[in-house]
């Protein structure tokens, strides 16, 4: 009579085991979503006026031909020429907190161009051997601009970003399109007639002083 209950109390703990397994009770790895909208992140080390988060990345924005484009010929731009294509990004429109970084991978030689408000620091990348890129806005460390590549915090200015340089020029919107009146342009829907003039503007009247191609001097 004991061995009987023996079998049939290890029966029934077998049918609970494989009832719990067969129940999906057995925990699994599950994929993180995808980044669809500003998620705050601890980051070590951080001081007080740190605050890390991520923002979705900004991937092929619009671009319009200056010749549709209404804007005042003062506002500050930051112009680009990739592949012999003229490209200028209203300093304006990238104020905006989601348009600080500006992914563009619709060319053969895919680039981004960073800009960060509070340093008013410029640097535009490109990416090796082609490849696409996706860098994000990762928050602000010290008052710099942090920038999330591949899981990592950079900050703006960092030297270990694993990317190239490229040049670019800061000037007035004036000067550049009358330099090159086929480029296309980065205005984020913003004209001269909706809004003031950037932030930084530049005077016209200075605007030789003011444009210049400028070598990055990033530090570690």
């Amino acid at each position: 009579m004991q061995v009987s209950q023996r079998v049939l109390i290890r029966v029934r703990h077998v049918g609970l085991v494989f009832f719990l397994v067969a129940s999906g009770c057995e925990q699994t790895e599950q994929p993180l979503p995808p980044i669809d909208a500003p998620m705050m992140m601890p980051m070590a080390g951080a001081g007080p006026e740190s605050t890390p988060f991520i923002m979705p990345a900004n991937v092929d924005p619009r671009l319009a031909p200056a010749a549709e484009v209404s804007l005042n010929p003062a506002e500050a731009v930051i112009g680009v020429v990739i592949d012999g294509s003229a490209r200028c990004y209203l300093q304006r429109a990238m104020s905006d907190l989601e348009a600080h970084v500006l992914n563009e991978n619709r060319t053969a030689r895919p680039y981004c161009v960073t800009w960060c408000d509070r340093t008013d620091t410029v640097r535009v990348f490109a990416g090796r051997g082609g490849e696409a890129l996706e860098l994000r806005t990762g928050g602000f460390s010290d008052g710099r601009m942090l920038l999330l590549h591949s899981g990592q915090m950079f900050p703006q200015d960092s030297a270990e970003l694993p990317y190239e340089d490229l040049n670019f020029v800061r000037t007035t919107y004036g000067e550049w399109v009358q330099e090159h009146p086929e480029s296309l342009v980065f205005s984020g829907g913003l004209s001269a007639g909706n809004a003031a003039a950037s932030q930084s503007p530049v005077d016209p009247a200075d605007a030789s002083n003011e444009t210049s191609t400028v070598q990055p001097d990033p530090v570690k």
